[in-house]
Order: structure tokens, then C-alpha cells, then sequence
């Protein structure tokens, strides 16, 4: 279990490998020709040769790699089977096409001929022999499996001395108790330890306490000025960060005692473990006790009371005690003892620690939502009881792996909880801008307030697979799974899973889909930067800016979506059967959609209608909003938002108030009674123009007039028109001019008459009644 970590890390630096020179030039010699074969074909003989030996001395590091190498071997004769069997269906449909072999046929006819089956021979030979690769790296991988999996299984079930037995002995042999600990202390007193290296290592671990102890009062000074800004950008990484510098003087004193240890040995292995231990332990507490703390609050955990933070930093340090007294108890070096008493204090010190644990996350169960829901509690309490259970009856192989699974995955689960809840934050505040910098990056992005901060969504995506990738990765190692067997499912997921003839490439679709994302939102970034930035500087129109922002718009997305299906792997000599696809589409269902699109790029290129145009389209009538490659939004007087499909604006009748100008004409209807001075009224229509800014006076074709209409029954009918710079204070300027009017008229004496209507009563007598203006009345 000691160097498992150790693996880890190494296991992390293959894949980091892997990813390096996955683009190495490709230009190598043949992998299928005669020689490459037959040097795989001696590897696979050896192997199985020296199989029977690795069974025998139970090496399953050697059995492991034999896996991983004839898988390899497996997967290379299979790609050697399918590009050979390519090559010879080319090259018999070759032969076919030179037709049957003629007695006097051409010379070069003939040549030909030989060297295409020459050719189909040695095709046919090497299919033969990949084969044969694949059938004995198969066989190979299956033996090696089934030897560590009998192995894995010996091993966990192998039954050792029990908790009765070792009871048994001791009690019926009590004299055994005093001879068990002289060997014990005699094992110790002989145990080889080079003191000078050892008071070395503690002067090291001395320096790192003291450069841990500064930075602790440093960075304790810088916090407290920062804290509340911290703690509103992430409460999780504040509680992490101020927990770890705490116990930063400890840390460091054990990393610098661990790191002399590993270049200078000081005698046993089992003091650079110890050392080990306590840095982990140091860095596990830390962590761990950060949501303890007080004062912290973090989405997903409810708080501890006092007493609670009492049990629950006991029970931490009676499993830190119980791990540190199990190491040394299950080290090499007492193993080597076959002792009742020893085995005793390590089925003990296991009760123990399985019941600290227990005790453990019961307590936190109640505080932490992530538990409650998975149910973790009762699988931890099971699966430690188990273990408890078998340590008692002597199966502490399968107690150990029991023991050290659960606790490694609790750990592991409780840092990715810790490490996907700082991101979060941090994204949570960029949406609702927490801190100063948060508000001062979407102030910059013209992020408007309430609007979420685009393309957070991929970043967030991209957070959690990565975390919860590696966190998978570490649970399946710690669970037993080898590095191996690990290497060969990444070496799948990175290379493809062949599903018939399509290659399914999960890393490179996930990465396609994200970076298609990630451009996507930035392109959104560049359109706004473009349009409020760089297009101001021009001498283009309104109209125009928007047309290039739109279209930049859509130019982004194309080569963002482009650029993820080229990562995704998409060969682009395929799009042909997509368009074929397509096209069929188009035929049958998306011939709207595809008359919208055309007649968007219309719009945008020849702008017949601009966003702010007052435009009449049917009944629609209202201000347009925004143009789309499918639709245009209008928005109506009432502010609501009418989507009409652009093939209705190419192909209908459509009123720009706004196309060329602003200008627009206002009609006002009059009735005065007869007997008026037509002359003089019209006069002062006219002038009452002249006193009204919006009104255009200055243009020949657009002077005011007032037009004497026709005879009406009880009134002579009148029109006063004219034109006015902005036709979207019509309303305003009708108001305007009629209040004026009013005035006018009631100051000139000029009366508008009632319209008049005869009532017949049941008497027969007339009656002749007016109405007020505007009034219709029916006989």
C-alpha cells in the first residue's frame, strides 16, 4: 500500500506522455513487413516460454506487462488483418479487370499481371501471419488474466491466524505474552538506523518548519486585509487556503524530512514511510478540516456545532493514531515475527479505526447534502463492518483491501467535493458579480446586470469531466485495478473503440464538442467588441455595422463548428454524404427553412429593412429589433415582439418609414362652418407651421399647405398638410398642432359646427338637433 501513490503518480506521468507525442511524425518504417512480424512473433514466444515461470514465482508485475505488450500485439495484427484484407480486395479486383490470361498477350500486359499476384501472394501470406499474432496475443493476455485473477482471489481469501485462535493461545499460554515482547523489542533494538543521516533529516525537516512558520505570518497579515474578498469570491478556497496555512510549519517539516529521506537512506525503509505518513496525514487534515471550521460557510455543507467540532477532531485524531501505530505494526519488519500478541494489536487497532470511521461519517452525515444523498454513510458502515468482520476471523488480506478502499475513496470523494465547489463559486460569481473583479471583468465584456456570463457553461463542463475523469482513475487504482490495465483504457479511450467500420473516439469528441463551445461564446465576445468598438470608428452607416456584426456573428459560429468537428475527428471528404443527406432534407421538409435563410442573407447584404427601421409588413407594424439569418424580430407600439420569417419581407409588401430618411408626412382633417373666410382660414393653417421646430418649412416639396377638400352637409371640409423631420414624433406633433389650432380658431371667432340630424318624434313634428363633433348619427 506504501508505494501505490507512488504508482499513481508515475501512472499520471505516462498519460501526460502519451498526450505529448500523440502527434509524432508519422513517418516510420513498414510495421507489417516480414520482419516486424517475425520479430513479434519471437517477443510472443518468449513470453509464453517465461509464463509459466512468472506463475510459478507469482510475479504479477511481469504478468501485468505481458498484458499491456500483447494487447499492444493484438491490436496492431488487427489493424494489420483489416488494411491488408483492403489491399487484397484492390488487388483482385485489379486482376479481374485485366481480364483471363491470354497465350500471346503484351509483354507489359503480362507484367502487370505477375506483379499484381505477386503482390496478392504476399498480401495473402501477411493476413495469415497477423492472424496467427492475433490468435497467440490473445491467448496470452487470457492465461496472464486468469493467473492474477487466481491469484487476487488466493490472496484476499488466504485465511490467516484469527482473533479466537491468537485469544486462545495467549490465554492457555500466558508465559507467551513475555517472549513475544522481548523478540518485539529485540527486533527494534536490531533494527539498522544511520543516526547522523537521521539527525540530518530532522535539521532539514527544522528549516522547512521555520520557512513554513514565516509564510504563515505572512500570509496571515495579506489575508486579513483580503478575506472578505476572498471569502465572497470562493468561501471554499478561503477555508482550504487559511487551513492549510496553518498547519504550513508542520507540513513543511515533514515534506523536507521526506524528501532527505528519499535521496539518503537513513537504514529501514519503514522510517521514510513513516515520514510519508505524516505528510499525507498533515495534508489530509488540513484539507479535511477546512468545511469544519468555523465561520466557514459552503453550498452543500451545514455547519458544526461546537460540540460537534470536539467528536468529530477526536475521532480524526484517533484514526490518524490508529493509521500511524497500524503502519508500523503491519510494516515488513514486524511481519517477520509470527506473533499471537501482534496480531491481536492489529486486529485492535483495526476495530478501531473501522469504528472511528464509522462514528465519523455518521456525524457528517448529517451535515453534508452530497452523503445523504448517495447514501455513502450506510455503504461505509457495511463495507467497514465487513472488513472488521473478516479481520476478526482472519482474512486480513481481504479486511486490508476493504479498509484501504473505503478510506481512500473517501478521501477522494471529499476533495473532489472540495475542488468542484471553488470553481463553481468563482463561475457563480462571475453570473451575479460578487467581488470588485468579477464586476470589473463583465464591465469590460458589457456583460449587462442579471445576464449570465457567457460560455461559463463549457468552462464549468470541461471543470467537472476533467475532475470527475481523474477522480475515476484514482478510485479504479485504489480498488486494485493495475496501472496496466488503466493504460490500456486510456490508450482505448484516446485512440477510438471500433464499432464495425466507425471509429468512436470518446477524448477527441468531448474535446470537439467543448472546443466548439468554448469559440462559440468567444465569438459572441468578438461580434460586441467588433460592433461597439471597432465598427465605430468607420464611415459606415447604421445599417451596415449591423449587417457585419451579424454576419461576423455567423462567421464565428461556422468556423467554431469547423473547428470542433475537425478536433472530433470528422474526415471532411465525408461531408459529401452529410450534403447528399441534406440535400434530400431540403427536398422534402426544409424548404421554408432554407427560404428564410436565403432571404436573411438577402436582408443582411442589400438592407432593404435595418434594426431601428419603422416598417408596416401585413398588420405587423412597429420598429425592428433585430435581424436573423431565419427571422426578424418587430417590435410592436404596444412593446411587444412579433417574429416574422424574412421570406415574408423578400417576397411581400413591406412599408419602410425609415429607408432613405426619417422624414415623414402628417395629415390633419378640419371642419369649419360655412360662411367662413376660406382665404383667411387657409393663411392661418400655414402660419401656425411656421411656429413648430419639427415641422420642414425650408423645402420647396415639402412646404405646408392647407387644401380646401369638398362641400360637406353641414361644414366645409379642410386638410392641413405637411412633413416633419422625424416621423416617430407623429403623435407628438399631431397633439402639437391641434392644440394650436383650438387656440387659433377660438381667437379668430372660426366655429367647427355640430353635424345636424332630423328627429321625426310620433307626433310628426320636426325637430332639428346638433351633435358635438365627431359624432355619427343614423337615421
Amino acid at each position: 500500500m506504501m508505494g501505490r501513490w507512488t504508482i499513481i503518480i508515475g501512472l499520471w506521468l505516462v498519460l501526460f506522455n502519451t498526450l505529448a507525442f500523440s502527434a509524432e511524425d508519422t513517418t516510420k518504417e513498414d510495421p507489417y513487413s516480414a520482419e516486424a512480424l517475425a520479430m513479434i512473433n519471437a517477443k510472443l514466444t518468449i513470453a509464453e516460454r517465461n509464463l509459466t515461470t512468472w506463475q510459478k514465482n507469482r510475479d504479477i508485475k511481469a504478468l501485468e506487462e505481458l498484458i499491456l505488450q500483447s494487447t499492444q500485439h493484438e491490436q496492431n495484427a488487427q489493424t494489420c488483418i483489416t488494411d491488408n484484407e483492403k489491399q487484397k480486395t484492390q488487388l483482385d479486383e485489379s486482376l479481374k479487370s485485366l481480364g483471363d490470361q491470354q497465350s500471346a498477350e503484351d509483354v507489359a500486359l503480362r507484367q502487370k499481371r505477375n506483379e499484381l499476384s505477386r503482390q496478392l501472394q504476399v498480401t495473402t501470406k501477411r493476413i495469415s501471419q497477423c492472424k496467427l499474432i492475433s490468435l497467440r496475443a490473445g491467448t496470452l493476455q487470457k492465461s496472464a488474466r486468469d493467473i492474477i485473477q487466481q491469484d487476487l482471489k488466493e490472496r484476499l481469501f488466504a485465511q490467516q491466524t484469527s482473533l479466537f485462535s491468537s485469544l486462545q493461545n495467549i490465554i492457555f499460554n500466558p508465559s507467551l505474552i513475555q517472549t513475544e515482547v522481548k523478540n518485539l523489542v529485540v527486533l527494534f533494538n536490531n533494527m539498522p538506523i544511520e543516526w547522523g543521516a537521521l539527525r540530518y533529516a530532522l535539521a532539514y525537516g527544522l528549516v522547512g518548519g521555520m520557512l513554513g512558520g514565516f509564510w504563515l505570518y505572512y500570509r496571515s497579515r495579506r489575508l486579513a486585509q483580503n478575506a472578505q474578498t476572498l471569502e465572497i469570491g470562493s468561501p471554499t478556497f478561503v477555508a482550504v487556503w487559511t487551513s492549510s496555512m496553518r498547519f504550513m510549519p508542520f507540513i513543511l517539516f515533514a515534506l523536507f524530512i521526506y524528501l532527505y529521506l528519499s535521496y539518503y537512506s537513513v537504514g529501514h525503509k519503514l522510517i521514510q514511510y513513516i515520514s510519508l505518513y505524516f505528510l499525507l496525514a498533515l495534508i489530509s487534515y488540513a484539507i479535511m478540516r477546512a468545511p469544519l471550521s468555523t465561520g466557514v460557510t459552503i453550498d452543500g455543507f451545514t455547519p458544526l456545532s461546537k460540540s460537534e467540532r470536539i467528536h468529530t477532531h477526536f475521532y480524526v485524531k484517533l484514526l490518524a493514531f490508529s493509521g500511524f501505530i497500524g503502519l508500523i505494526i503491519n510494516s515488513k519488519l514486524v511481519n517477520s515475527l509470527d506473533s499471537h500478541l501482534i496480531n491481536l494489536t492489529r486486529i485492535a487497532l483495526g476495530t478501531i479505526l473501522g469504528l472511528a470511521v464509522i462514528a465519523l461519517m455518521w456525524r457528517l452525515s448529517k451535515h453534508f447534502i452530497l452523503v445523504q444523498r448517495m447514501r455513502l454513510q450506510w455503504l461505509t458502515i457495511i463495507s467497514l463492518l465487513i472488513g472488521i468482520g473478516a479481520l476478526w476471523l482472519g482474512y486480513r488480506n481481504f479486511a486490508e483491501f476493504l479498509f484501504s478502499g473505503m478510506l481512500g475513496t473517501l478521501f477522494i470523494l471529499m476533495l473532489l467535493w472540495l475542488l468542484q465547489h471553488i470553481p463553481n463559486e468563482l463561475c457563480d460569481g462571475l453570473d451575479t458579480g460578487k467581488t470588485a473583479w468579477q464586476r470589473d471583468l463583465r464591465n469590460k465584456l458589457d456583460v449587462k446586470t442579471g445576464q449570465l456570463f457567457p460560455g461559463l457553461i463549457w468552462v464549468r463542463l470541461a471543470i467537472a469531466i476533467t475532475l470527475n475523469s481523474l477522480a475515476l482513475l484514482l478510485l479504479l487504482r485504489i480498488w486494485g485495478v493495475s496501472e496496466q490495465n488503466i493504460i490500456l483504457l486510456l490508450n482505448k479511450l484516446l485512440n477510438g473503440i471500433q464499432i464495425g467500420e466507425i471509429t468512436l473516439e470518446p477524448i477527441r469528441l468531448l474535446s470537439g464538442v467543448l472546443v466548439a463551445g468554448l469559440l462559440i461564446s468567444f465569438s459572441q465576445f468578438f461580434k460586441k467588441y467588433l460592433s461597439e468598438s471597432w465598427l465605430k470608428r468607420t464611415n459606415l452607416s447604421h445599417g451596415a455595422r449591423d449587417a457585419m456584426t451579424t454576419i461576423s456573428g455567423y462567421i464565428g459560429i461556422i468556423l467554431a463548428v469547423i473547428i470542433g468537428l475537425s478536433i472530433a475527428g470528422l474526415k471532411f471528404q465525408n461531408l459529401a454524404i452529410i450534403a447528399g443527406a441534406l440535400s434530400v432534407g431540403i427536398g422534402f421538409g426544409l424548404q421554408n427553412v432554407v427560404n428564410n435563410f436565403v432571404s436573411g442573407l438577402i436582408l443582411l447584404f442589400e438592407r432593404p429593412i435595418r434594426r431601428g427601421d419603422w416598417i408596416r409588413v401585413g398588420t405587423a407594424e412597429g420598429y425592428v429589433k433585430d435581424i436573423s439569418i431565419r427571422s426578424t424580430t418587430i417590435q410592436d407600439f404596444d412593446r411587444a415582439d412579433i417574429i416574422v420569417p424574412n421570406s415574408e419581407l423578400i417576397s411581400g409588401r413591406v412599408t419602410n418609414l425609415f429607408l432613405n430618411d426619417s422624414y415623414g408626412r402628417v395629415i390633419i382633417p378640419l371642419r369649419v362652418a360655412y360662411g367662413t373666410d376660406i382665404e383667411k382660414l387657409m393663411a392661418l393653417l400655414v402660419s401656425l407651421t411656421q411656429d413648430h421646430s419639427d415641422i420642414i418649412n425650408n423645402q420647396i416639396d415639402m412646404r405646408p399647405q392647407a387644401l380646401f377638400r369638398s362641400f360637406g352637409e353641414s361644414a366645409l371640409n379642410f386638410e392641413l398638410r405637411f412633413f416633419i423631420r422625424n416621423v416617430e414624433q407623429k403623435n407628438q406633433v399631431t397633439s402639437h398642432m391641434l392644440v394650436a389650432i383650438e387656440k387659433a380658431f377660438r381667437k379668430n371667432n372660426i366655429i367647427i359646427p355640430y353635424p345636424q340630424y332630423v328627429v321625426h318624434p310620433m307626433g310628426g313634428t320636426n325637430t332639428t338637433n346638433m351633435a358635438p363633433a365627431g359624432i355619427e348619427v343614423t337615421s
